[in-house]
């Protein structure tokens, strides 16, 4: 008996997903009252989530949740949590977290 082992070429291994260069930019001005602009720019359009968290890592806002285009993105946050209460004094932290997972974070500083 003879046996045919067929190796699969590189060509038909599936392409790799895209991997979406994204990057949070430092939050302007730092610190702030009362709002502050977050800047995000993304190399190809994507889904994203940014959110703002507190430092027991509970989420305060989300201030975008969906599909971003390509280029740079421009939020604003007012110090006010998801039911339009002003939250306390203190550091709070801008998340960005990718269609891939990967995630990234900025310390921001909110002075009454």
């Amino acid at each position: 008996k003879s046996w045919i082992v067929r190796q699969p070429r590189i060509t038909d291994a599936p392409a790799p997903a895209a991997v979406v260069a994204q990057r949070l930019g430092s939050n302007y001005p730092n610190p702030f009252n009362p709002q502050t602009t977050i800047p995000v720019t993304l190399d190809r359009d994507a889904s994203v989530t940014l959110e703002v968290i507190d430092l027991a890592g509970r989420r305060v806002e989300t201030l975008h949740q969906g599909s971003l285009g390509v280029g740079r993105h421009e939020f604003v946050w007012s110090g006010k949590d998801s039911f339009g209460r002003q939250v306390s004094s203190g550091v709070y932290y801008t998340r960005l977290v990718g269609q891939d997972g990967r995630s990234e974070s900025r310390p921001m500083v909110l002075v009454k």
